[in-house]
């Protein structure tokens, strides 16, 4: 989730409201999707 500009009290509620789906963004992180013909 890119939160660079959100500030720390609300990247930590982010955090806490996604729990596990929660990923911190920054700089070189890589997020990769995997599409399949199921989701199009």
């Amino acid at each position: 989730m890119p939160t660079h500009c959100t500030g720390e009290a609300a990247i930590a509620r982010f955090a806490e409201v996604l729990g596990e789906a929660y990923i911190e963004g920054g700089v070189g992180r890589v997020i990769e999707f995997a599409i399949t013909a199921a989701d199009m």
